[in-house]
């Protein structure tokens, strides 16, 4: 008769929201806007769930999600980006404020994370890890009356999933979902500038098996885009 002998689950979560870059040098009536998010970094997980379950009886199970949302806008009758939704459910378009010669820009940043991780075992030795970062960033300056508008963006993010089971029968399930969207836009005297992006994921991964069998299996994703734009 099996025995349950140890259920382990260790969560961690970390979210960093950062503001930090060196403003350029503006002319009167210029507008500079910088934005940027990190659910990550280098030396930590951003989001990560680990369990294991060795041996008898047992399951364990862990869901974190986190929502980041940042918005700029300037001057305050533009629409500052509260309509702006999700990528898979379409852009909505950037309303300026109506004045021909207006010196305007607007940005903001959606990040959706989402991360759920069980383990069910019989008699069975398993181990389920997920990993989950994302971060963008956001630069724009809009020159006063006919001054050059630039902008740039940059979005990514990285998930790894590693299931393993031997011994008995069991199962482990892992999924990451990451739905990210930024926009970006600006108007002066001699135009309308915009830059969007966006980047949807889904990983799931499933590993079963009867006893005395041994399975593993191991997922990647990383994904990036940057853009960059200067009118003159």
């Amino acid at each position: 008769m099996c025995t349950r002998i140890a259920v382990a689950i260790a969560v961690v979560l970390l979210v960093c929201s950062v503001v930090s870059a060196q403003a350029p040098t503006v002319l009167p009536g210029s507008i500079w806007q910088y934005q940027d998010f990190a659910v990550g970094n280098t030396m930590n997980p951003g989001m990560s769930s680990v369990l294991n379950l060795v041996h008898g009886d047992g399951d364990a199970w862990a869901l974190q999600t986190v929502d980041v949302f940042n918005t700029h806008a300037s001057p305050m009758c533009l629409n500052p980006c509260i309509t702006c939704p999700n990528v898979g459910i379409g852009i909505a378009p950037v309303q300026f404020c109506q004045a021909d010669c207006l010196t305007a820009a607007t940005q903001c940043q959606d990040g959706v994370l989402y991360q759920e991780a069980d383990a069910d075992g019989a008699c069975a030795i398993i181990g389920v890890n997920a990993f989950l970062d994302a971060g963008g960033m956001q630069d724009q300056m809009i020159g006063a009356s006919t001054q050059p508008k630039s902008q740039g963006q940059s979005l990514g993010m990285a998930a790894d999933q590693v299931l393993l089971r031997s011994d008995g029968a069991g199962s482990g399930w892992a999924a990451n979902e990451a739905d990210l969207f930024q926009t970006q836009a600006g108007k002066n005297a001699a135009g309308t500038v915009r830059e969007t992006s966006g980047i949807t994921t889904w990983q799931e991964s499933f590993v079963g098996g009867a006893a005395n069998s041994t399975a593993t299996l191991a997922a990647s994703t990383n994904v990036c885009t940057t853009q960059a734009q200067v009118v003159y």
